[in-house]
């Protein structure tokens, strides 16, 4: 059979009893509603209007001026159509913009490479392959001396290594 174990501690009297004295309160100066009851049918619609002190009152309606029962303006309705996130003016002139560098961009390249190939021939490959076809141009490709032909051949072989390096051989 089940035997509930023994407390862990011993339960006195009191031991779970409030520490302090706990006493409801009551406002001394609550006294109770007094005076007539007044229903917000029988009183009619109250107003707020500006009194001194740029202070709000509430005063009956049928009491107050005319100058303060004007009607509140009329409001437009909103334009609640969606609009573009970017400005398509300011799409259109970062367009132009960016097309004119990308295009200046293009032609820069292509006149920088077309000025290196010009800029390599004043290297000392462009310079040998110059003094040969001087060479070949003065010999006049071969000449005819009595019945004795004359065939002059240079080859130029230049090698184009990593790091601008480069070498070039010459041999008759």
């Amino acid at each position: 059979m089940y035997e509930p174990a023994a407390p862990a501690r011993p339960v006195t009297p009191g031991y779970y009893q409030p520490r302090h004295h706990v006493v409801p309160y009551t406002d001394p100066y609550d006294t109770g509603a007094q005076g007539q009851v007044e229903l917000a049918a029988e009183r009619g619609q109250m107003v707020w209007i500006p009194g001194p002190d740029n202070a709000f009152i509430a005063v009956p309606r049928h009491t107050v001026p005319e100058q303060y029962l004007r009607p509140a303006p009329v409001l437009q309705p909103r334009d609640l159509t969606p609009v573009p996130l970017i400005d398509p003016v300011a799409q259109r002139i970062a367009a132009y913009g960016i097309g004119a560098g990308a295009a200046g961009a293009g032609i820069g390249w292509g006149v920088g490479q077309a000025l290196l190939g010009i800029a390599a021939i004043g290297t000392g490959s462009g310079l040998l392959v110059m003094a040969a076809l001087l060479l070949l141009a003065k010999c006049g490709g071969g000449t005819t001396t009595n019945n004795t032909s004359i065939h002059h051949e240079s080859h130029v072989t230049n090698r184009n290594r990593w790091w601008g390096r480069s070498s070039t051989d010459t041999w008759q």
